[in-house]
């Protein structure tokens, strides 16, 4: 069985760097981390489970490991709670993250999120799975990669996550793009007809707009490198809101 990721507990975090000056055991590493955040297709098999129902069930990265949010009564929740054996295989498409992750462990509840939201059923588990192995295919063959390889930090900040970060912002946020278009260009906000984020790395964003005058392209510098995911989400949120969509 198969489901698409979405959004789910990734929105928590940020992610993304260039890769290309690692060696070539860091470059594995980062592109398994960066399939596991941008999955283009999902399969989790159980130990002592024929089927297993994955409704609401999101997958996330949490510093390295492969995390789950899913409804406490869910089969994933149960499994999590008796220490189940898990195999996890994620498919990425993407050309950022092109190739197969397979992850095999044992899945581990890690908290309970309560939620007053009555979509969210009362809350949701978090579930993680402790890798005991690791293995990325990609059309260049088949490699092993160490757990603690996979879960270092340099890695948090991955191509994939990156991508998914400037999907969501372009999707869920294109007004306060609009904004800091307006803004720095001093223009009246109805004359930017449409804004987007068309690249994002750890030190700053390229922003793509169209106006009455055409399209063009600016590059916005962050205050400072991000040091991590987190640093990078709050580091972009500030930048957002320092124009204010007009009414």
């Amino acid at each position: 069985f198969f489901f698409q990721a979405e959004d789910g507990i990734r929105d928590t975090s940020v992610t993304g760097v260039q890769t290309c000056a690692l060696p070539i055991s860091a470059q594995s590493a980062a592109l398994a981390r960066s399939i596991l955040a941008l999955p283009a297709r999902v399969q989790v098999a159980v130990e002592d489970a024929d089927h297993l129902d994955l409704t609401d069930v999101t997958l996330g990265d949490l510093d390295g490991l492969p995390t789950f949010g899913c409804p406490p009564d869910s089969d994933l929740a149960r499994a999590a709670a008796r220490g189940r054996g898990a195999v996890l295989t994620v498919v990425g498409e993407a050309p950022e993250a092109a190739g197969r992750l397979v992850v095999v462990g044992t899945l581990t509840t890690l908290r309970h999120e309560s939620c007053p939201c009555p979509c969210a059923g009362g809350g949701r588990d978090v579930v993680r799975l402790v890798p005991d192995y690791l293995g990325l295919h990609t059309d260049a063959g088949r490699q092993r990669i160490a757990p603690a390889a996979f879960a270092a930090p340099e890695h948090s900040l991955n191509p994939g996550r990156l991508t998914r970060v400037r999907e969501h912002a372009n999707r869920c946020h294109p007004d306060l793009l609009r904004a800091q278009v307006a803004d720095r260009c001093d223009l009246p906000m109805e004359e930017v007809l449409d804004a987007r984020i068309t690249g994002l790395t750890a030190h700053g964003l390229e922003i793509t707009w169209i106006d009455s005058r055409g399209a063009h392209r600016r590059g916005l510098a962050l205050p400072r490198p991000a040091v991590d995911a987190d640093d990078l989400a709050v580091l972009l949120r500030d930048l957002l809101h320092t124009a204010t969509p007009e009414a």
